[in-house]
């Protein structure tokens, strides 16, 4: 997760400093990441797992 996290902020970094190749390598290693072998919204409480799964669609 926090290799997702530093990953985003990097996109937005190079989004607010017009920066194309910090964006592009973010992006690239978002879509390298490895998908976990288990359902990662299980690390979330019960009461916020609908809104956390809408926020993965999001970002898919």
């Amino acid at each position: 997760m926090e290799l997702m996290g530093a990953s985003l902020a990097m996109i937005q970094e190079g989004s607010v400093r017009e920066n194309a190749e910090l964006t592009k390598t973010a992006a690239d290693r978002i879509l390298k990441h490895p998908a976990p072998k288990h359902q990662p919204w299980t690390i979330i409480a019960d009461a916020d797992q609908a809104a956390f799964k809408q926020s993965l669609l999001s970002y898919d």
